[in-house]
């Protein structure tokens, strides 16, 4: 039987600013929400997508974290980007961010808007060693 933990109520978990759950801890794979580039106080880091990139990345690398993982857990990302035309630069941000850690399986779609003003959001897994 697969373990479902809530772990969203953890204080060191960036918060949605939605209805739904932050990271759910099922069995050993964790799922986190869409995550975008919103700095500490909820705000749209700016500098374009390469900062947007970097922050949503270190947002992830944060709620990983708190559920007991890190960026080399990653097995799949989806990536949606207000302008398909930013793909460049986000990937040289996403390379960057990640150096040598193995880079999760990823796919990129383009959509018309995203909340809050967010150009960039990242939605993923990461799966954990059986204990």
């Amino acid at each position: 039987m697969t373990t479902i933990e809530n772990p969203s109520a953890k204080p060191e978990l960036i918060q949605p600013r939605g209805p739904y759950s932050s990271a759910i801890h099922a069995g050993n794979v964790i799922y986190l929400s869409g995550q975008g580039g919103l700095d500490s106080a909820g705000q749209v880091v700016t500098g374009g997508i390469a900062a947007e990139t970097t922050q949503t990345l270190a947002n992830i690398e944060a709620n990983l974290k708190a559920c007991g993982a890190g960026l080399g857990d990653l097995v799949n990302a989806t990536c949606f980007l207000t302008d398909i035309g930013d793909l460049d630069a986000f990937n040289s941000a996403w390379r960057d961010y990640f150096g040598e850690v193995r880079s999760p399986a990823r796919t990129t779609v383009a959509v018309a808007s995203l909340p809050f003003g967010l150009n960039l959001e990242i939605s993923c897994q990461a799966a954990l060693e059986q204990p």
